[in-house]
């Protein structure tokens, strides 16, 4: 005797996987968010700390950056006084996964030697109302998240 699935159960084990992708799907999507979310604070946070290590190198003889734009979201490591006035020849770049919105202090420049930001205070990284990264910055170029 031959033993056989039935149509019946090969229906209702497609209709299980089927059932557990739809539910993943969303769950993978808001994961796959939030990771997105921690590595774009990472890498201001990482950007920060090298515009300062830079400034006090004296590399390039010149005050170093960051600055995030909101328009096209994106974090530029730069070399000048200000992102307008910069070298855009030494501009590093990094662009944001789409949803991640900036807010708040958006361009820090570090004093060459000193390493002294030009202004304080903290940039927020936002994906959803639950999703939320805060980078503070104080007076002595200190960099909280």
């Amino acid at each position: 005797m031959v033993r056989a699935f039935t149509l019946i159960e090969l229906l209702l084990v497609m209709a299980i996987i089927g059932l557990l992708v739809f539910i993943s799907g969303p769950i993978y999507q808001v994961l796959q968010g939030r990771n997105d979310l921690q590595i774009a604070g990472e890498t201001l946070v990482n950007n920060f700390r090298r515009a300062q290590f830079l400034a006090q190198g004296g590399v390039g003889d010149s005050v170093w950056g960051v600055n995030v734009s909101t328009t096209t979201p994106t974090i530029t490591l730069f070399k000048g006084n200000t992102f307008a006035t910069r070298d855009a020849i030494w501009d590093e770049a990094t662009t944001l996964s789409s949803g991640i919105i900036p807010s708040g202090l958006l361009e820090v420049d570090f004093a060459r030697f000193s390493g002294a930001p030009n202004s304080t205070g903290t940039t927020t990284l936002t994906l959803d109302p639950q999703s939320i990264y805060y980078i503070n910055i104080n007076s002595e170029g200190r960099v909280n998240y």
